[in-house]
């Protein structure tokens, strides 16, 4: 799950996804793991795809966002009722 700061929405990527760019992006190794590094882009106005830095096209986030409820949508919602 990646999200954004004062974004309605998140984007809910599944593992496979991510594990076949992985080798796609930018890394960093130390001495305890490779660690990848995750780049979200707003390519347009509200268009968003994930940046493969060793790659020539990103990945497209589009399909995977979800709407995110805000305080507000909450009110009256019990939760475990």
């Amino acid at each position: 799950m990646l999200g954004g700061v004062d974004l309605d929405f998140a984007f809910a990527i599944p593992w496979n996804i991510i594990h076949s760019v992985r080798k796609y992006l930018n890394t960093t190794t130390t001495s305890r793991g490779t660690y990848w590094h995750i780049h979200v882009s707003e390519e347009a106005p509200n268009k968003f795809a994930l940046q493969l830095a060793k790659n020539s096209e990103n990945l497209d986030l589009d399909q995977y966002r979800i709407a995110l409820l805000s305080a507000a949508d909450h009110e009256g919602i019990s939760i475990g009722q």
